[in-house]
Parts: C-alpha cells; structure tokens; sequence
C-alpha cells in the first residue's frame, strides 16, 4: 500500500531534530566522577550542587578475615576512627538475612563514604572494619563460637563503635561484650525485647522498634473479631519466646 504524500511528509518532520541552538551551548563533561557544566552565554544560571563534586571513592583491604575499608585521599595529621561491623556475610540459609545483610552492608558503606568525602568529622576520618559473624554453614555451639570469635576480633582492633548483627540472638552475645566494655553497637534489625534491658545492654541502641508492637496489633484484630481462641507459632529463640 503506498503510503499518502502528506503522511510521509508528516512522518518525516516527526523524526527530524531541529537545528542547534547556537544562542546558548551546554555540555556535560564527566571526570573522574566530577561533573562540571559549562555553558558559553549568561542566559542559562544553572546552581551549583556540591554533593556531586565530592569524592566518593574508597580503598578495600583484606587481612586476617577482615575487610578493610578507608578512603584513598587520607591527608596527613588526621585521626583514624575504626567502626565495626558484624554481620553474617556468608549466611546461605535464609533468603531474607541475606538481603539484610547485603543492603544494610551498603548503606552502612554508603553512608561512611559521604562522611569521609565531605570531612564531616573534622581532622579525622572513618575505617569500617567489616567482619564475619557466620564465616562457616555451622548451627548449634560452633555457630556461637563463631560469632563471638567475631566480636572479640573486632574489639581487639580497638573500634569505638559497632553496627550489627543481624539476629536478636547473636546480636545480644556482642552487645553484652561491647556493653561490658561500654562500646556503642547499633543493630538495624535485631528486635527482641531483651535488647531493651539496660541493665545488661546498656550500650546497646537500634534503629527498628521490638516485634511486641505487631504482637499488641494483632490481639487488637483478634479482639475486635471476637474469636475466642488462636494458635500461636513462634520460634526459640530471643525474637520467639518474647510472644510468649
């Protein structure tokens, strides 16, 4: 079928770029992560954003089973602060720790890189010290072992901070180490009550709420549904045996 003059003319139009602008000229040069614009006219005022001038690049080092990571623009005169951090990076069995671990492992480097690029903390900057709470698939005693082999490790590299775990249980055998020894350690997941004891944990904070609020919320459902009885499943450990 042939195709009416007039619609190929229209065709054609749609798929032919107007000519440049020569009034105004911008291009976009990228260098080494930096991005400057540069534009040859006063008619175009584009803003500064500082963010996207910092350098974001870092050094990771391997030694000992732990992972080093610094920035590579270290200046002369500034004070090295190490921060810790325990999690399960090997962890195979559980498809949700996994993705904690990863993306919590992200932000936590993420927000380090900023820190460090844009000298929030003035003549000093942060090393995260990254170790293995579960190196090896093992269960019972030797996974205990393990962990608190972990965060021995990283106390003895003299951190002034810890971020982790993963777990409420193993997170409670750090926390009563660092606690003891009255290191701040965060935990972005773990959520059982006991972690709120001070007496025991009283250098223990966390970013997450106890799981005893969707305990109360769901009693609230079951109330106002008027069924008289229910089940309960819960596992045995620290996070479980607080529903109890």
């Amino acid at each position: 079928m042939a195709i009416p003059s007039d619609l190929a003319s229209s065709h054609s139009m749609n798929n032919t770029f107007p000519p440049p602008n020569n009034g105004t000229k911008a291009s976009m040069l990228q260098d080494a992560g930096n991005i400057q614009q540069h534009t040859n006219t006063s008619s175009i005022n584009v803003p500064a954003t500082p963010s996207i001038m910092e350098d974001y690049s870092f050094v990771m080092r391997k030694e000992n089973g732990s992972t080093y990571i610094y920035p590579n623009n270290i200046q002369p005169g500034w004070t090295e602060l190490k921060v810790g951090v325990l999690m399960p990076f090997h962890q195979q069995g559980n498809n949700y720790t996994r993705e904690l671990t990863l993306t919590g492992t992200s932000a936590i480097r993420m927000a380090a890189e900023e820190i460090n690029a844009k000298q929030l903390i003035p003549g000093a900057y942060i090393t995260l010290v990254e170790r293995d709470s579960f190196p090896k698939q093992v269960q019972g005693q030797e996974g205990i072992t393990q962990a608190v082999f972990a965060a021995v490790s990283l106390i003895q590299e003299g951190v002034i901070g810890v971020i982790g775990d993963i777990s409420s249980s193993w997170t409670s055998l750090s926390a009563l180490m660092t606690s003891t020894l009255r290191i701040p350690q965060c935990s972005f997941s773990a959520a059982a009550t006991s972690l709120s004891d001070k007496t025991q944990y009283s250098y223990f904070f966390r970013t997450v709420p106890t799981k005893l609020l969707y305990a109360d919320a769901a009693i609230s459902f079951l109330v106002s549904q008027g069924w008289p009885t229910l089940g309960i499943l819960y596992t045995n450990d620290d996070s479980g045996q607080q529903c109890k």
